[in-house]
């Protein structure tokens, strides 16, 4: 520590000359692209980014373990250097990015003026705590825009004669949160008008004993909060704290109608927040009955404009902001980071692997990657283990087709032994990639804000925003056709999933791109007799809403899908999309019907592809009757086409993701595009894939769903047992163990924790075994180990 203070050059040559890794230089970008775009120059920049050098603190113990880990300004080779924690980079939360800005503004006013290094630390402070205020209610690049008129003004100030922080602060007025008088005053002036407003919050004199001033402290940063989260939430602009004059805080009050607003809270809706956690969810509650009670001054404020605003009027209104769908997805200005992995099962993808890889690691989230190798037969291993070698992808290669359930489930099971499995896991295709839709956030930020929103909202799953990918410049315009088709289709299917999931329900959790609880997940995957890549999707989302539980919707982390890029794939696609939807149909009919009878937006969505689905199916026999009656014309051929464009145009058009994407006038003629080519591969793909069921899995599922019968492996164990037959599969059978299911190269085995003593075939005690492979099991039983690394 000595040495990074005192710029001992033996000591911090190493520190500073090592190279930056990628994640590094990602995050670094990301900050100086925001420096960039608040009017610095290009040479400022380069200057600054070649002083910062990122460093994992456990390995270097340069800080203090006590309070906030910040930077350290060193001297080094006569240019100062800040070394900076890595860890508090790569989140780029707005207190770290603050500490950053600490420590370049330090170093351009140590080396741009004649400020001493006091001086120089002092307004660097002052400078930061401006960034972290402004930046509760604006962008940062804009924060940083004034950030940077201070710091030129500073430098010019100081360029004759040393200036005090005093004397600066006294010709540009900022105040922070102050406390006057019994009342606490919240001050903030920034660019103008545009912000100069206040809350002021007077205190009562029926206030009751308990009420303490840091009561009334914490309450005041809650209120800026509710006020931040209120802008985000509804793209208020234009929305600051001057609408409210004045808060009363009483005993059972409530808003006073007056011009301007006084807004009169209940003193027990903040009394004791001082003593609750901000991640309880009594603190969740209260803080959502004080948002509401600002809610109700903002609608005044909005709608009446001086004039008398009725009870009836300003209901209505409440009630339509509050349950308007098209508002914005909250965000959580202080979501703690989480830990979370990306699990991409693999089969067969040699074509655009590399590609998807490349995407990984450009959005800066490879290391969070889990790969798995499907037995892939063409270059896929290949390919997969050159990033295993070159970037550190970490990888898990199966001898045996599991399909991508199992595949999946695999990867879960060897997280979750090596006690590495997080909370929650991201599950894609290996043909899609993650975008975010803020580009000044990074994933890491994304993915804090969509797990909070599932704690918050007590979902199990989440889905995210599907989109596909455009070519610029099509090879030909029938790849262009078809792909601004398949965009119109994924365009209606948000707005579908965004329906559904008011209601916590959801189609199908496509595989495509969403974020699960891994318990419930993994939960659900054991409990998965046999893997059908065809129906895994709909399988888990069913099962997810069979146990009671919801699922959400995210709209700010975007995945972005290759799809088919010739019509014989589309084909292929759209019949095994036929042939799933039936499956499940047969399947989980109870599960839809009760939907159906319940009136929910999932029921309405169900009842709309069966329409449309017998609709298409009727098509031919309707043309072949018309044809023979000789009254078949244009309009006939048409109708199905302008039936599906009808609808899919009017669930596209109303995707917030269209407009924001300037799509929003095209949409209508790709949405033709779409209904040209959905039916005419559709009513093909119906007929097929209902004869593959018919033909194939038809009688199977129903035999299952009528008579709940065993499996083979089931049979097979119960045979083996009745026949005295010890030995199966490796596996010493006894009475203790007449519940095994096999599963592929795996025994599935579920011990009761109360009942089970201790079990002959190794003499050890579990509580609940499961997932131990067949081949391994047999190995420690001969080597007479113990089993625990596979009991849980």
């Amino acid at each position: 520590k000595a040495a990074a203070y005192y710029g001992n050059e033996e000591a911090l040559s190493p520190l500073i000359d090592r190279p930056l890794r990628d994640t590094d230089k990602l995050a670094l970008d990301k900050v100086f692209q925001w420096f960039e775009r608040a009017g610095f120059s290009s040479e400022q920049v380069n200057r600054w980014r070649q002083r910062v050098n990122p460093i994992d603190v456990k390995e270097n113990r340069l800080f203090s373990e006590k309070g906030r880990i910040g930077g350290v300004i060193v001297s080094h080779q006569g240019e100062l250097h800040t070394i900076f924690p890595r860890s508090h980079l790569l989140r780029l939360k707005r207190r770290d990015i603050g500490d950053l800005l600490h420590e370049l503004v330090e170093i351009e006013l140590r080396e741009g003026s004649n400020l001493s290094e006091e001086h120089a630390h002092s307004f660097a402070a002052y400078l930061t705590e401006k960034f972290n205020l402004y930046t509760e209610f604006m962008p940062y690049a804009e924060a940083l825009t004034i950030i940077k008129g201070d710091l030129d003004a500073i430098i010019e100030k100081n360029s004759s004669s040393r200036m005090t922080l005093r004397e600066y602060e006294s010709e540009i007025p900022f105040f922070p949160v102050k406390r006057t008088r019994g009342s606490f005053e919240s001050v903030i002036r920034v660019m103008g008008q545009r912000y100069d407003k206040y809350i002021k919050v007077s205190l009562s004199e029926n206030l009751t004993p308990r009420a303490t001033n840091s009561d009334f402290e914490k309450f005041v940063f809650i209120l800026q909060d509710i006020i931040v989260k209120m802008q985000r939430d509804w793209d208020w602009n234009d929305f600051n704290m001057g609408i409210v004059e004045r808060i009363q805080i009483k005993q059972g009050s409530s808003i006073n109608f007056s011009d301007p607003v006084v807004l009169e809270i209940p003193f027990q809706k903040i009394a004791g927040l001082s003593d609750l956690s901000t991640d309880s969810s009594e603190f969740i509650k209260r803080f959502n009955d004080l948002k509401r009670e600002i809610f109700q001054a903002v609608i005044f404020y909005r709608m009446s404009n001086g004039s008398v605003l009725t009870k009836e009027q300003f209901q209505e209104t409440y009630k339509n902001y509050v349950e308007n769908s098209s508002k914005k997805t909250p965000f959580y200005p202080d979501a703690p980071q989480t830990d979370y992995r990306i699990v991409v099962p693999v089969h067969n993808e040699e074509e655009r692997l590399e590609k998807m890889l490349q995407r990984f690691k450009d959005g800066g989230y490879l290391g969070k990657a889990f790969f798995v190798n499907d037995k892939s037969t063409d270059r896929s291993e290949e390919i997969l283990r050159e990033w295993e070698e070159k970037e550190g992808l970490e990888v898990l290669h199966l001898t045996e087709n599991k399909r991508k359930e199992g595949a999946i489930r695999d990867v879960m099971e060897k997280l979750s032994a090596e006690g590495r499995l997080p909370d929650h896991v991201i599950v894609m295709d290996s043909d899609s990639f993650l975008e975010v839709i803020d580009n000044e956030k990074s994933m890491q930020e994304m993915v804090d804000q969509a797990v909070y929103h599932m704690k918050v909202e007590g979902h199990a799953a989440m889905s995210f925003l599907h989109d596909i990918y455009l070519d610029e410049k099509p090879e030909n315009i029938w790849l262009g056709i078809l792909q601004r088709a398949q965009y119109a289709d994924f365009a209606a299917l948000r707005t579908m999933n965004r329906m559904a999931a008011e209601s916590g329900k959801m189609l199908v959790l496509n595989g495509r791109g969403g974020v699960f609880n891994s318990a419930t997940l993994l939960q659900i995957l054991r409990g998965m007799k046999n893997y059908d890549f065809e129906t895994g999707d709909i399988t888990i989302t069913n099962e997810i809403m069979k146990q009671g539980k919801t699922i959400g919707y995210f709209d700010k982390i975007k995945v972005v899908t290759e799809e088919e890029r010739s019509f014989k794939d589309y084909r292929a696609q759209r019949t095994r999309w036929e042939r799933s939807f039936l499956k499940m149909l047969l399947k989980d009919w109870d599960f839809y019907q009760s939907e159906i009878k319940a009136g929910t937006s999932l029921g309405a969505i169900i009842t709309g592809s069966l329409f449309l689905r017998f609709t298409y199916a009727a098509a031919p026999f309707y043309m072949a009757s018309q044809i023979y009656q000789g009254q078949f014309g244009v309009g006939d051929l048409l109708a199905p086409v302008a039936f599906w464009g009808v609808i899919n145009g009017a669930l596209a058009s109303t995707d917030k993701g269209v407009r924001s994407e300037g799509y929003g006038k095209r949409i209508w003629g790709w949405g033709i595009y779409n209904a040209l080519v959905f039916s005419s591969q559709t009513i093909f793909a119906i007929y097929k894939g209902a004869y593959q069921v018919a033909n194939s899995n038809l009688q199977e599922i129903l035999n299952q769903r009528k008579t709940g019968s065993k499996d083979n492996a089931q049979l097979i164990d119960t045979r083996a047992v009745s026949n005295n037959e010890q030995r199966v599969g490796g596996i010493n059978l006894n009475p203790e163990m007449l519940d095994l299911q096999l599963e592929g190269d795996f025994a599935g085995i579920q011990f009761d924790a109360q009942k089970l003593k201790s079990m002959s075939v190794t003499g050890f005690r579990p509580f609940v075994a499961q997932l131990i492979p067949i081949d391994d099991l047999s190995k420690v039983l001969d080597a007479k180990v113990s089993v625990s690394y596979a009991i849980h």
